[in-house]
């Protein structure tokens, strides 16, 4: 079995540090049968990344194939589940013109089923504020809110060139995976 990512990648650390041992001040190299060990050393890390790459690349394609599935599947449960919330409503609906009606017959908002349960309506006195006109009302219900900081106009302003006070900008470097053909 071949060996691991990690030991691969510190054979490959390890040998970028070794050329510098191989190597003069002024750039010449200090021993040749070292530089061919070192080459030889290169040759079969670079063959061990290749082969590890693709192997770990398939990996990957397989575990993103999978994840697509499941989204897929997640997706259709929740439209099942969606479907199934708006039958409930249906039924609750259907339950609550039927109480509506019971109600209006006796005069109870409390219905009792053969099975010695009971079902009623149930309210809730609630109380809604709906404002007409901002500019109405009294400043003490209104609440202040922070200021957001446009930071498109921010990075167009460092792009040119200009220094905002009160904001430090840095350009930090993104490292992603790139798969060619």
């Amino acid at each position: 079995m071949g060996r691991s990512s990690y030991e691969i990648q510190e054979q490959a650390f390890r040998a970028a540090a070794g050329l510098m041992e191989l190597v003069s001040e002024d750039g010449e190299i200090v021993d040749e049968g070292l530089y061919d060990e070192w080459m030889a050393s290169v040759d079969e890390v670079f063959a061990e990344l290749g082969d590890k790459l693709c192997a770990l690349r398939a990996v990957e394609e397989r575990i993103g194939r999978e994840a697509d599935q499941l989204r897929l599947e997640a997706k259709r449960h929740m439209d099942r589940a969606r479907q199934r919330d708006g039958q409930v409503e249906r039924v609750r609906g259907y339950m609550m013109g039927l109480l509506l009606a019971h109600e209006k017959l006796d005069g109870e908002p409390k219905c009792a089923t053969p099975d010695g349960s009971f079902i009623m309506v149930q309210r809730r006195k609630g109380i809604r504020v709906e404002v007409t006109d901002l500019r109405k009302v009294p400043g003490r219900y209104l609440v202040e809110v922070d200021p957001k900081v446009d930071k498109k106009a921010i990075k167009a302003e460092y792009e040119s060139g200009d220094v905002i006070p009160g904001v430090c900008v840095s350009e930090p470097v993104t490292e992603f995976i790139r798969k060619g053909a």
